[in-house]
Order: C-alpha cells, then structure tokens, then sequence
C-alpha cells in the first residue's frame, strides 16, 4: 500500500467513524474500533470512548478540596504510586504540566472510590455481569490503576475520565478492584487454559518451567499500561480493550504469547529464563503490535469464548497450590515433636508486661517458622 492509499484509507474509516458517533450506532463503532488504526485520534476518542462504555456525558465541577483528599483512608498508598509514575509519562509532557496530571490523578482515584462505596454503585452492564458475590463494601484500589487513569486522563481530561471510569469499574476493571485478588488470579488461568487448546507443546513447556501466571499480570490488570513503552499503540490497546468484552484483554496475552512461541520455546525450561524472556514482550512495539495482535485476539475469543475455558481454567488455578512432585518430604513424628516442644518451652517465658509478651510471641513466631522450614519441610 503506498502512502497515498494508507492516507485515503484513513480519511475513510475517520468519515466511517464520525457518521456512527453521530448516529450513536454503537455497533458500528466497536468494529471499527477493533480494526487498523482503532479510534484514529484523540479528538474522536473523547466522544467514541464515552458512547462505547455507556458513561454518563454530563460534566460537572467535582473538583475536592485538599482537605478531603488528604483525609481519604487511601491517600497515602495512591500518592506513593502516583509520585513514582514519572516515567510512565510521554517525554513530551512538561515537568510542571506532570505535576498537575500527577494531582489529578490522586482526586480522580479516591473520587472513584468514594462513588463505588454509595448504595445505588451497580455493579453490572450490558452483556457483562459481575458475581455480586465479591462486593463488599465498595472497591478497592490497587497498583497499577494509576497507569490507566494517566492513560485515559491524558486523552479525556479531568471530568471525562471520572465519567468513564466509573463505568468501567462495573465491568472491566471491577474483578480487580475486589478486597483481595482472589478471583483476579483464578480469572488468569484462562491464559494456560486458552493456550493448552491453541498450541500444547508451548504450554507444556511453560508448565514443565512452572513458569506460572505471575508474568502477565501486569498486563492484565494494567492494560499493558506499566509495561508498554509506546503510547501510540497503548492508546490502540485501549481503543480495543474498550469496545471489546471485559475478558478480552486475555484473549490478548495469549495472543502476544503465542506470537512469540519460537523464541518461547528455544528459552531455557527454566522459571527464571522464561519468566525473564516473557515479561518482556509487553514492552516495545518490536514484540508488541497492536493491529497484529488484535486480530488475532478476536479470533481466538471466537473459537474459545470464556465460559469454555473456566472449567479447565479452575483446575489449573487449583494444581497452582499444589507444590511439586518430590517437593514435600515425609514429615517425621520426632521432628513434629521437636517443634511442638520447643514453642511450648519458649512460650513458658512470656511473662511480664503485654508490650514484652507481644515481643516475645513475635519471637516464638518467627522461630517456629524457623524450626518448621529446617525440620519438617
């Protein structure tokens, strides 16, 4: 294709985009946010992003004080995250101009979570539904979410991402904001689960490293944000990711996974030379392409959809506890008892005040652990 026919194509598909934003044909829009060049531009992803998530498109002036921010109970955990994002910034933006998204970002996340703590916070949308099961008493921030709300604030501005957000946390990001990260890492095994149908000798091969599930969340739970270094394909990343099924996203790991399966294959059968060799494949556009991978994702999601894989997807986050063979010795009744006596006779000696028995049961603790990892494991 020559340069002359890639500008005309583009010039097409922005025409093809701005008639279904305008049309609000919501279908039209999530296939042409899947294909080549997603959303195309900033300008039409501040009206499509809003459209494909169902946000609410009225703007209001929800800047908090200082003094409320500064008493949220997850203030100080956000601000640590948020200070050591510099590098996660494009070069391009201004020391002062980062300072300010910096702020911004801390009041958009404690905003979110103080909305999903409200009563009338549903926690379903559209074709997705989220076991209610897991909420509690709203949702939780975790690391990494910085990362996606600097990505979307520096396309949508301040009001918009707070509108956006909050219905993503419905759906896409919800499992991973729960108390813990319990169904988050039993929804990552849809990755061994999926690529075990799609190519067995990779995934044999992982499995035979005990590789494990650890190296794509990252990912996962951050779009790629944290990792990826090219902010034009993130932001195709996300135009997909967005008009795309809440799952899609490890439709997409496999997808990178599987791209890479040579060089997968001749790494080492070892954990650390293949977990090394894996993580970095969500960095560059040189292992990470989005208009290669996207496709490709779709479909895998086709032949594989999601309610396939979990049954095989919780078997594998079940072995996942199991240590491995020959990895448990036998336990021998005398060293049991050796253990056993030696806390009762340490624990004989936590007399006196509360603050020294609580140092000494720290100590009983901490040397029992000792004694149980040199004698019975």
């Amino acid at each position: 294709m020559t340069v002359s026919d890639l500008e005309n194509s583009v010039v097409l598909k922005e025409k093809k985009l701005l008639d279904a934003i305008n049309e609000a044909n919501i279908a039209d829009l999530k296939a042409l946010a899947v294909t080549e060049h997603g959303l195309i531009s900033d300008c039409i992803r501040k009206k499509a992003w809003i459209l494909l998530t169902s946000a609410d498109e009225d703007f209001v002036d929800i800047h908090p004080t200082k003094e409320w921010v500064d008493s949220r109970q997850d203030f100080n955990q956000v601000h640590i995250d948020v200070i050591r994002s510099i590098k996660r910034f494009p070069p391009s933006i201004k020391d002062l101009s980062r300072m300010q998204y910096q702020n911004e970002i801390i009041e958009i996340i404690l905003i979110l979570l103080e909305k999903s703590r409200k009563p009338d916070f549903l926690c379903c949308n559209g074709d997705y539904v989220v076991d209610d099961v897991f909420f509690k008493s709203g949702l939780c921030y975790y690391q990494g979410f910085h990362d996606i709300v600097l990505t979307i604030l520096l396309v949508l501005g301040y009001e918009r991402t707070v509108n956006l957000l909050t219905s993503l946390m419905k759906t896409h990001f919800y499992e991973f904001m729960q108390q813990t990260m319990e169904q988050t890492s039993r929804r990552q095994h849809l990755v061994p689960s999926l690529l075990e149908k799609l190519d067995p000798v990779l995934f044999s091969h992982m499995q035979k490293a005990n590789v494990g599930v650890m190296f794509c969340l990252p990912w996962i739970i951050t779009w790629f944000s944290h990792s990826l270094e090219e902010y034009s394909e993130l932001l195709l990343l996300f135009d997909a990711l967005i008009a795309s099924h809440p799952l899609f996203i490890y439709y997409v790991t496999v997808a990178l996974i599987v791209k890479h399966r040579e060089a997968l294959l001749e790494c080492e059968c070892e954990m650390s030379s293949l977990h090394q060799r894996l993580s970095a494949l969500g960095c560059s556009k040189s292992t990470f392409n989005v208009n290669e991978l996207v496709p490709v994702a779709i479909k895998f999601m086709k032949q594989h959809p999601p309610q396939s894989l979990n049954k095989r997807a919780n078997a594998l986050y079940s072995e996942s506890f199991k240590p491995p063979d020959g990895a448990i010795k036998r336990k021998s009744s005398t060293k049991i008892s050796l253990l056993a006596t030696a806390c009762n006779f340490i624990s004989n000696f936590t007399t006196g005040s509360s603050n020294m028995k609580f140092l000494i049961g720290m100590c009983v603790t901490v040397f029992s652990s000792y004694l149980f990892y040199r004698f019975i494991s």
